[in-house]
């Protein structure tokens, strides 16, 4: 890689990570694995900006699996909002280390998970059809 590209790579991740927060351990790993050229310049890149943007992981307060046990398994976790917001659910599809947000609630505590059928799950009154890629967030309550 080219001091030039290298440049602009921590160029970007700067002001990346000046917008939203910066997360040094992580960070710098990354920066490293980019200037010894085993990721590619957008790879880095994207992955810097996925570090800085991507919340902490919240606390697990609730697993589930779909009723046949091999279709689908969920994640329910809790985060807090520090101490400016509130708290919220997230509830995560979980397939081994890939993992899919379908639910975002906020002003929540907890997640009642159920399931109606192998592939349609009830979250705290919500129901989603998985087969369907369904998902709930509270900002946009009307799109699935």
């Amino acid at each position: 890689m080219t001091k030039k590209r290298l440049v602009v790579i921590l160029i970007v991740a700067g002001l990346l990570s000046g917008l939203a927060g910066f997360c040094a351990g992580k960070f710098t790993v990354e920066i490293v694995r980019t200037a010894r050229g085993e990721d590619t310049d957008l790879r880095a890149i994207a992955r810097i900006v996925e570090i800085l943007l991507t919340p902490e992981e919240g606390e697990v307060i609730a697993t589930s699996e779909s009723p046949e046990g091999r279709c689908y398994r969920i994640e329910a976790r809790l985060y807090s909002g520090g101490a400016t917001s509130d708290w919220a659910v997230r509830a995560f599809i979980i397939d081994g280390s890939y993992r899919k947000q379908i639910y975002f609630q906020y002003h929540e505590h907890e997640a009642d998970i159920s399931w109606l059928s192998d592939s349609v799950v009830v979250i705290n009154g919500i129901e989603l059809d998985l087969s369907k890629n369904e998902r709930y967030d509270y900002r946009w309550p009307n799109i699935r």
